[in-house]
């Protein structure tokens, strides 16, 4: 049985760094948050209207925020979200 049952969807280039500008943006402002406030955020919903409907939200911004993990811009500390430096 299959674990992932959402369907592959690929995305471009451009809403990739939408979401993870929108995403970014939240935890910039509010401070180190859980994904959960960050996915409630009125920006991350705003960019989550421009991406296919066939994937939860909750896996779009998950896939946004392990690729700022990768890019070294975020951490997860504690179970909140944050920025690794000021300039991030």
């Amino acid at each position: 049985m299959r674990r992932n049952r959402a369907p592959a969807v690929t995305l471009t280039d451009e809403q990739r760094q939408k979401m993870d500008e929108a995403v970014l943006a939240v935890i910039r402002s509010y401070g180190p948050d859980r994904a959960g406030v960050i996915m409630a955020a009125p920006i991350v919903m705003e960019a989550l209207k421009g991406l296919p409907e066939e994937k939860p939200d909750y896996r779009y911004v998950g896939e946004a925020l392990q690729r700022l993990k990768q890019a070294g811009k975020i951490e997860l500390v504690r179970g909140l979200w944050r920025t690794t430096s000021p300039t991030a």
